[in-house]
């Protein structure tokens, strides 16, 4: 198969020194296998410490996140208050306005009164 035909053609290209191997070949070969066994023995340990590094990092931006939304959320709660509260001056206003008519008709009615008694 495949495999047969590449370690034939390898061997033959190493063999009559087509390809040559030098010291920097074996050192390179070395430092791959060193590579690959630290991967293989400290990986999962680094991964894992690396997430909880970011779980915490995004913890953290979740926390301040949170804690904005729940300051706008006072915010629009307050906000909510002191319309109502203006709503209430409104009618506060409505209901002095409606006061002074009154007293303008009690007025006027007393004069009409005075009116009629002189005549």
């Amino acid at each position: 198969g495949p495999y047969v035909f590449a370690i034939s053609v390898s061997t033959y290209l190493v063999s009559k020194e087509i390809y040559v191997l030098e010291h920097e070949f074996y050192n390179g070969l070395s430092l791959l296998i060193i590579c690959v066994a630290s991967v293989k023995l400290f990986g999962p340990k680094i991964a894992a410490m690396l997430d909880k590094g970011i779980d915490k990092y995004h913890n953290d931006l979740n926390e301040t996140r949170n804690s904005e939304i729940g300051q706008y959320e006072d915010l629009i709660s307050h906000e909510k208050k002191v319309q109502s509260s203006l709503d209430g001056q409104k009618m506060i206003m409505d209901i002095k306005k409606e006061n002074i008519k009154m007293q303008l008709e009690a007025t006027y009615r007393e004069r009409m009164v005075q009116v009629y008694q002189e005549v």
